[in-house]
């Protein structure tokens, strides 16, 4: 697991219900995971935003469902590398 950038950011999950944290810990480390997969992307800032982690995007997920984590990693990468494509 990438270590937490913040102590708040590290507090936020540790804050949130046992129930969710294994799913949010998931999520998180695979951001940081495509992130490091894909070319050009750069380091990723994680901070909070109204006081919740932020990674500038949004995906809504019910969190009684399994991940779907090929979904994910294509909507990480889509989200990491916009401004990339927009340059080519």
């Amino acid at each position: 697991m990438t270590d937490f950038q913040s102590n708040e950011v590290h507090l936020v999950f540790n804050h949130y219900p046992e129930r969710y944290q294994k799913s949010l810990l998931t999520i998180r480390a695979l951001i940081f995971d495509v992130a490091s997969k894909t070319e050009d992307v750069g380091v990723i800032t994680e901070m909070l935003k109204w006081g919740q982690p932020s990674y500038n995007r949004a995906i809504v997920l019910e969190p009684k469902n399994n991940l779907p984590i090929d979904e994910l990693s294509i909507c990480i990468e889509m989200a990491l590398t916009y401004k990339l494509r927009k340059k080519r």
